[in-house]
């Protein structure tokens, strides 16, 4: 995983393209998403088999987490 990336597109555009229902607001593009952010996130809804488009926090839970949350950083400096 990536420790950040850029969501160029605006939530519409991305409407446009995935021919997703939209999001309640326009969301605006973010150059700098880290994790524990939120992005947009197109996915193939399991049980309606159509694409939709919704916010997700970015980041990576680890499989064996008790809690379901980030507990360790995913990246640690090294400075």
């Amino acid at each position: 995983m990536c420790g950040r990336f850029a969501q160029k597109l605006p939530s519409l555009r991305l409407v446009d393209m995935f021919r997703t229902t939209p999001l309640k607001a326009n969301v605006p593009p973010n150059y700098n998403v880290a994790p524990t952010q939120t992005a947009m996130v197109v996915f193939a809804h399991p049980e309606k088999k159509e694409r939709e488009l919704a916010v997700m926090q970015w980041g990576l839970i680890p499989p064996w987490s008790k809690t379901g949350k980030m507990e360790f950083a995913t990246f640690k400096s090294q400075v």
